[in-house]
């Protein structure tokens, strides 16, 4: 979660390394048959972490690899499964063994045997070392009669079978498998025989969908080793997945931190497996496309990002409770107004929330601006809430910001609230500009625990039936857009449905954003004091 860097990543083990050395040599004579290196030594451009991910994978006895397509992990483990077999033949071990390569199905399975025959087809030294058998679909050292074989997942191809080295072809594909697991555990127990020399490696890339079954459990240790919390010196997680959840602070959109899902990059830099410019390109256009399946299928296959990281809770109270409110009435009197505003981006609209306080019970109301330049780039379908608001009279359209920032300095002045306030970090200069144009001091609501303390009061209030809003399209929509995640620290992260990144996206929650700012207002300036003074005679 905090490397720096691809090779970072990857632990660095101590035990065995004069072997491990030697196999990470031999790994590295592996001829390149594909892409923009091909005819070359996979040691004249292997990128850092695949040389010390190598090591450390053949000082474990299982390894569980996980990064996004198109980082070379097929290319690796072929190499590692030729370097395996001319390791044990230099050494005199494993006669007779068995390399299985297990993937959902045959088709599968043969992408990594594929990268191992034709690497040995393409050696001079290798090709007449080994023999293949169509039928088998296998290959045989024939020295050591190590035999390399492929297979589909099922009880009735791993029944019998006493592999010396166990490589899991996309986990998460063969978890969907009802025998998966059956499958797996016979072989593991078949290679136990083997002792110490036995190895398993997984790899997958992360399923668009929330993990299941095999890939699931092994997932799930895998994260258990990695944060200490599971004491096991022989597995090897290698999981190069962008840490959503763990690391909020880390754009997925900035191509600085794209090495996390897809340590192979090609730069102008350093070699790779898929060019850094074509990843970003694939970004962009589906991103245009307002495409938010694809969008997420792009995150987990590429970037290595789970579903279930981002999408991690249930709809909140807020969700199912916001909808029940009350429409918003003046009534008063009031003890405490408040104005919570969320000043937005360029394209983003403002959003005004005046809250006034009635003992516990809050009254919310809800207006925004927006461009109509923000209004012009807009999604279809978000033209068309903004349609609905406008003509709700809670969305107003200016020809500019500085029209729109006038009319949120407008509201302030008509609302004569005790406190005003939101994201310090919003337009900048926005904070004085509300100074000098209404002469009330903007007050900062920090958008980290004390935004998550605001939710759960406004949420408290909801369930009390205390909250009254206007019943804004745009406001509804901003609700139903919001997505709330819980952090390992407890505190709950607001961010956007669509695209599950960290505040990208194109959907809109400036308003219910107002509105936890507004309430943050209330509960820290708006609590009624107790005088004293009334008691002294």
């Amino acid at each position: 979660m905090h490397a720096t860097d691809a090779q970072s990543l990857v632990p660095v083990l101590s035990s065995d390394s004069h072997q491990a050395e030697r196999f990470v040599t031999l790994c590295g004579k592996v001829l390149l048959t594909q892409g923009p290196e091909a005819g070359k030594r996979l040691e004249a451009c292997w990128l850092p972490w695949q040389r010390d991910a190598l090591a450390a994978i053949y000082q474990c006895r299982e390894s569980l690899l996980i990064m996004g397509k198109g980082s070379g992990k097929s290319m690796t483990i072929a190499a590692l499964a030729i370097g395996y077999v001319m390791l044990s033949a230099l050494r005199g071990i494993n006669t007779r063994g068995q390399i299985v390569i297990m993937a959902a199905n045959i088709e599968g399975a043969r992408i990594v045997f594929q990268h191992i025959q034709e690497a040995i087809l393409a050696d001079d030294v290798l090709r007449p070392l080994f023999k293949s058998n169509v039928t088998a679909k296998s290959l045989t050292h024939e020295a050591t009669g190590i035999v390399i074989q492929i297979i589909s997942c099922s009880m009735k191809n791993a029944v019998g079978r006493r592999p010396i080295l166990l490589l899991l072809d996309e986990l998460h594909e063969m978890a969907q498998l009802g025998e998966a697991t059956a499958a797996v555990n016979q072989l593991r127990q078949g290679g136990g025989n083997w002792g110490a020399a036995f190895k398993c490696i997984s790899i997958s890339t992360m399923p668009i969908n929330a993990p299941e079954g095999e890939f699931r459990r092994q997932l799930a240790y895998a994260r258990g080793v990695r944060d200490g919390r599971i004491d096991d010196p022989d597995f090897l997680p290698l999981l190069y997945t962008f840490p959503m959840a763990e690391r909020p602070d880390l754009d997925p959109l900035d191509g600085a931190t794209w090495w996390r899902g897809m340590p192979s990059l090609r730069t102008e830099h350093q070699p790779g497996t898929m060019d850094a410019a074509e990843l970003e390109r694939e970004l962009r256009q589906v991103a245009a496309a307002d495409d938010t399946e694809s969008f997420a299928l792009i995150l987990s296959q590429r970037l290595g990002i789970e579903r279930n990281d981002t999408d991690g809770l249930a709809e909140s109270v807020l969700h199912s409770h916001w909808s029940r409110c009350e429409q918003v009435a003046p009534e008063g009197p009031y003890q405490f107004t408040a104005v919570g505003i969320d000043a937005g981006g360029t394209d983003d609209p403002m959003a005004v929330c005046v809250a006034r306080k009635r003992g516990r019970a809050l009254d919310m109301w809800v207006t925004q601006f927006i461009t109509r330049t923000g209004y012009e780039r807009a999604t279809a379908n978000t033209q068309e809430v903004y349609d609905l608001a406008v003509e709700n009279g809670t969305l107003h359209l200016f020809d500019t910001s500085d029209e729109c920032q006038q009319a949120v300095f407008d509201m302030v002045r008509q609302a004569h609230p005790n406190k005003v306030g939101g994201d310090e970090h919003g337009i900048s200069g926005f904070a004085q500009a509300l100074r000098d144009a209404t002469g009330h001091a903007f007050e900062s609501v920090p958008q980290n625990w004390q935004l998550s303390a605001a939710l759960a009061s406004l949420e408290s209030r909801l369930l009390d039936g205390a909250v009254r809003h206007s019943h804004c399209p745009l406001l509804m929509s901003n609700v139903e857009n919001l997505l709330i995640t819980e952090l390992p620290s407890g505190v709950r992260k607001l961010t956007k449905r669509d695209n599950r990144l960290s505040g990208q996206g194109y959907s809109k929650i400036d308003g219910i954003i107002a509105c936890i700012n507004a309430t943050q207002l209330v509960d820290t300036f708006g609590q009624r004091t107790f005088d004293a003074a009334r008691l002294i005679g």
